[in-house]
């Protein structure tokens, strides 16, 4: 069927936007079927957070998407960052490595996932409200285009023993907490979407 409207693309910034390094040749793996959902671990300060004008902040931004390529490339080795989209704490979402490559940051589940991160730690703080609403935009709009059931949203703890991606963003314990409530949200939005757009009703 077709996706709902609320399902348009969000603007992504291009890795030529925040000046990616290049990187190493990365194996096609176009099937998506789930998405698993990070945190950086690297805390955002209040500070950082309240800085008002757009050139320090996209500064911030860019410098913060930097040490994640770096750790990832240098510190690990691999072929680039890991994960196909990061998302900073004013709603900006980053190209990372391109969405039909095999991501690497679910060890054992990389095939068939999207990886999805967010800047900040949530071990220590809450994701702020403009960053957890591009997190439901860019959600929505990878389920649809995807063709991925909600309910195969995941945190990065549900494949293995670790904080990721914070308790302030995924709390088993608290049906409230932000990805938890999208993902309902989201359920309940893909029950309602095959009657969206037809004729025979």
């Amino acid at each position: 069927g077709i996706p709902p409207k609320s399902a348009l693309k969000p603007f992504i910034h291009s890795r030529t936007e925040w000046r990616a390094e290049s990187a190493k040749r990365i194996p096609l793996d176009l099937a998506k079927s789930r998405i698993v959902v990070h945190h950086t671990a690297n805390l955002v300060t209040s500070a950082v957070k309240a800085i008002g004008t757009n050139k320090a902040s996209w500064k911030a931004a860019v410098t913060h998407v930097h040490q994640a390529q770096d750790l990832h490339k240098r510190v690990r080795g691999w072929s680039d960052v890991g994960y196909h989209y990061m998302i900073d704490w004013k709603g900006r979402i980053f190209q990372g490595r391109p969405v039909d490559r095999l991501g690497a940051h679910t060890e054992g589940n990389n095939r068939g996932s999207i990886g999805v991160v967010l800047l900040g730690d949530f071990s220590r703080q809450r994701p702020p409200l403009e960053q957890v609403a591009s997190m439901k935009t860019l959600l929505r709009w990878l389920i649809a285009a995807h063709g991925i059931s909600p309910k195969e949203i995941r945190g990065h703890h549900q494949f293995k023993y670790t904080l990721c991606p914070g308790k302030g963003l995924d709390d088993p314990s608290d049906s409230r907490s932000p990805l938890r409530s999208i993902q309902a949200q989201l359920i309940i939005e893909g029950l309602a979407a095959p009657s969206l757009g037809r004729s025979d009703q």
